[in-house]
């Protein structure tokens, strides 16, 4: 069994401040929170089967067909059902990337090769057989980058849609984290302009972390409508409860409201690197609300003793001899070495102090 492990488990732990869960740091719109509440009132009536209210309210906002778009219980059930989809003879992911991709591979098969830069695979499909339509492939890759939070170049990720199109592969990008990232508009106008010019490209997101439901469990898909029928063969019926569905429509009414949330986290995560950096650790850039940072000593159990609860990135390289993450071009590839890794939460001004202070209370003990 390929056993993942997540953040965010405070059921088994005591935990006060919960940093392992990368999600908005500020509280929902009140609207947002009203309808969930006037939702209650419908628990006793199924959910729309054909979510078309909801189809309907993501579409307008993002200048696409209803057709197009295919919601579920949160990104994870529709990249599993992705994968069900087009069950890929082969898949191929970045060594640093989200450790669920492994598994939903592996759910139907597909063997999963593993590469430190998409840049040193793509010139071998040609002679591995990519584009055989009885062993079709499957790019697959988070954007920005989960766990370093980095956006690769727009004329990268150009680079590789158009290689995609040109060698008939399949591409599917995970945009969970995009809305909290400062580029989010740019960015989301060039993956819905490959969505409607490549009917093998998928784009998946959520308002897991944008809009900090990750217990409402709300995802979406954009893809083409032939393609979407057949994903939505792989869910069930009534995926979507009647809470996470005005959730949504709640919050694509509220979007203005996720411009000071950026701003404030983009401001907290640079000052919360600087203070990693001063402690002596490695930081990776992010452009997210997230940071990676390569520590010398451990910290997980000591932080956790103190009710702190921070992501372990073990599982992000497990089984892997070497590891190393999707660069921004060819050539810039980082590796990663031996060493503590671990991924934070940008939060709250105040709690990331807590943080900062229990870490230099760890380092100085003694």
């Amino acid at each position: 069994m390929n056993t993942i492990t997540h953040g965010g488990d405070i059921y088994r732990n005591k935990v006060s401040a919960d940093f392992s869960t990368s999600v908005n740091p500020y509280p929902l719109p009140e609207n947002v929170v009203a309808a969930m509440q006037r939702a209650l009132k419908r628990a006793g009536q199924y959910p729309d089967l054909r979510q078309e209210r909801l189809r309907g309210a993501l579409a307008a906002h993002y200048g696409v067909m209803p057709e197009q778009v295919v919601c579920g219980n949160g990104a994870s059930e529709l990249i599993l059902a992705v994968f069900h989809a087009i069950r890929p003879g082969q898949t191929i992911l970045q060594r640093a990337d989200y450790g669920g991709y492994r598994r939903c591979a592996g759910a139907v098969g597909s063997e999963v090769i593993r590469v430190d830069s998409i840049n040193d695979w793509l010139p071998d499909t040609e002679k591995s057989g990519a584009g055989n339509p009885d062993q079709d492939f499957l790019l697959l890759f988070s954007l920005p980058n989960n766990p370093t939070g980095r956006l690769m170049s727009q004329q990268t990720l150009m680079r590789y849609f158009q290689y995609c199109k040109d060698h008939h592969l399949w591409l599917v990008i995970d945009a969970s984290f995009l809305d909290l990232t400062e580029q989010a508009k740019t960015y989301w106008k060039l993956l819905l302009q490959f969505v409607d010019q490549y009917d093998r490209c998928i784009v998946i997101s959520s308002f897991t972390k944008s809009f900090a439901l990750p217990g409402a469990r709300m995802g979406y898909l954009f893809c083409d409508k032939c393609v979407a029928d057949r994903i939505k063969e792989q869910l069930p019926e009534w995926n979507v409860s009647v809470i996470a569905e005005e959730a949504g429509i709640a919050c694509l009414q509220e979007w203005a409201y996720l411009s000071e949330c950026i701003e404030n986290i983009a401001a907290e995560r640079k000052r919360v690197s600087e203070a990693l950096k001063g402690f002596g650790f490695t930081v990776y850039p992010s452009d997210a609300n997230f940071i990676l940072f390569r520590a010398g000593i451990p910290l997980y159990e000591a932080l956790l003793e103190q009710g702190i609860l921070i992501r372990d990135c073990a599982d992000f390289f497990a089984g892997q001899e070497k590891s190393g993450l999707l660069s921004d071009e060819a050539g810039e590839n980082e590796a990663f070495g031996g060493g503590h890794y671990y991924r934070i939460a940008v939060r709250q001004k105040r709690d990331n102090t807590l943080l900062l202070e229990s870490m230099d209370e760890l380092l100085n003990k003694g």
